[in-house]
């Protein structure tokens, strides 16, 4: 069933949910943490520099957006950006990685 790895166990979304038109898509930052601890421990730990090239949220109704200053005006996805940065942060100060570097071309904008 579609939408069942959507919830942890007690049934609680895994984070605010995306765009309806994306319904898998939700913001879960802790999870980048989690990946980069598994990716070195445990499936390539002779690899010492991970790149974290490109991550992304959708916008709820973001493709019916018309106004330039709303479509600016973007707290959910630099709210999104933020932790997503906090958590690689964490992974290369608390745990030991070395994550490199982050960037993303894709704005509100450009995504039409």
């Amino acid at each position: 069933m579609r939408g069942q790895f959507q919830r942890w166990p007690d049934g609680f979304p895994l984070g605010p949910s995306a765009d309806n038109d994306v319904s898998w898509l939700y913001s879960t930052p802790g999870a980048i943490r989690k990946f980069l601890n598994v990716i070195t421990k445990d499936l390539f730990p002779s690899i010492k520099d991970i790149v974290v090239s490109e991550f992304g949220f959708a916008e709820p109704f973001e493709g019916d957006q018309t106004s330039l200053s709303t479509i600016l005006w973007d707290l959910r996805r630099a709210d999104y950006y933020q932790s997503f940065l906090d958590n690689i942060l964490l992974a290369k100060t608390v745990d030991g990685l070395l994550p490199s570097f982050s960037c993303s071309s894709v704005t509100a904008a450009d995504a039409r």
